[in-house]
């Protein structure tokens, strides 16, 4: 089955849509957001259930595959986002949303959060990899879980945390990413994880307004063939814990 769509808008709560991978929603038109979860008044989409379906891109230009500025209380669960030009997910506000055993793959970024002020954010078990930008791009938030996820082989970083407070960065599988890295005032960061302390999705200003505070980084495993890719980047930081963590090569770096 496979649904041709310029873009599908939900705009209430209590949404529940499932399906399995045959089950295709295809986007069409460019610069839409495949799905637009956008509550009617501007309030916050609760408890969404998207589950277990493929939501494509097919490179058609800036195109996200989920789009969702508010919302709470979701599961995003076992889905297949492919070749979306923009963002595969991108979320704003919210809280207590769960991203489970999704792949998220050949796309321009893969899981991107904006807005920041993100409250109990788990990210566990997805696969993250062959995307053009970062493979996780988080803001602003409390409380972010990001757990047990392989992330492979996104060309400017594996993942990206700016003004986090509380949470845990573990069991995760790092390979080839960073390849490309980005410019971050005016240096260029090649790193699997580039911690940095800005606090709002403006990761090109490196600062130290909003260090990430009282995270663990632990038991997660780096494997880079370029000597020039750092496991860790930091720029930013209170109370970190990193450790029991497999790096080749094995440096850790301060931007």
């Amino acid at each position: 089955e496979r649904y041709l769509v310029d873009s599908l808008n939900i705009n209430y709560s209590n949404a529940n849509i499932s399906g399995t991978r045959k089950s295709i929603i295809q986007g069409v038109t460019a610069s839409q957001n495949v799905f637009n979860i956008v509550h009617p008044t501007a309030g916050v989409i609760e408890r969404l259930n998207l589950i277990g379906f493929t939501v494509r891109g097919d490179d058609v230009a800036n195109l996200t595959g989920i789009y969702a500025p508010k919302i709470a209380h979701a599961n995003i669960l076992g889905l297949q986002v492919l070749r979306m030009s923009g963002a595969g997910i991108k979320q704003g506000y919210g809280w207590c949303n769960n991203y489970m055993y999704n792949e998220v793959s050949y796309g321009g970024d893969g899981i991107v959060s904006v807005d920041g002020e993100n409250n109990n954010l788990n990210i566990d078990k997805n696969r993250i990899f062959m995307n053009s930008g970062v493979g996780l791009g988080l803001s602003a938030n409390a409380s972010v879980n990001i757990t047990n996820n392989t992330i492979e082989r996104n060309l400017k970083a594996g993942l990206i945390l700016s003004g986090y407070n509380g949470g845990r960065i573990e069991g995760n599988y790092f390979e080839a990413n960073a390849t490309v890295g980005d410019v971050y005032g005016g240096k260029t960061i090649k790193a699997d994880v580039f911690i940095n302390g800005n606090g709002r999705w403006d990761l090109k200003t490196l600062a130290f307004a909003a260090p990430c505070k009282s995270m663990s980084i632990r038991g997660n495993t780096h494997s880079n063939r370029e000597v020039d890719i750092y496991p860790y980047v930091l720029n930013g930081l209170e109370n970190m814990e990193i450790a029991y963590n497999y790096q080749n090569p094995t440096s850790t770096s301060a931007a």
